[in-house]
């Protein structure tokens, strides 16, 4: 039996641990996939921005994990520095993928 593909899930899935320094993020990222798998037109940009914001917020993730290992106030500088831009820039892209489902997209 060949496993169900989910875009959705493909889209918006963080494996591993949930921190709390990247949990809205998370949830802004969830938020935005759902609305942009419905998209019609401009869908592999969206998917791609996403996808990219996906990918920083893994790497906070892998950031927090080695602070927890090593603790190294080095590498907890350079993760907690990362998460107030991640913020803004998911919010961002929420409020446009909400505005462009508004108009069509």
């Amino acid at each position: 039996m060949s496993a169900v593909f989910s875009l959705y899930k493909s889209l918006t899935e963080i494996p591993g641990t949930k921190y709390g320094a990247t949990e809205l993020s998370q949830e802004l990222i969830s938020l935005s996939g759902q609305h942009i798998c419905n998209f019609k037109r401009n869908a592999q940009t969206t998917y791609r921005i996403i996808s990219r914001a996906r990918e920083i917020c893994k790497q906070i993730n892998t950031l927090i994990e080695r602070v927890e290992r090593e603790n190294d106030w080095n590498i907890y500088d350079k993760y907690s520095s990362a998460v107030g831009p991640l913020e803004e820039y998911v919010g961002l892209v929420a409020c446009i993928v909400m505005e462009l489902e508004l108009k069509g997209y």
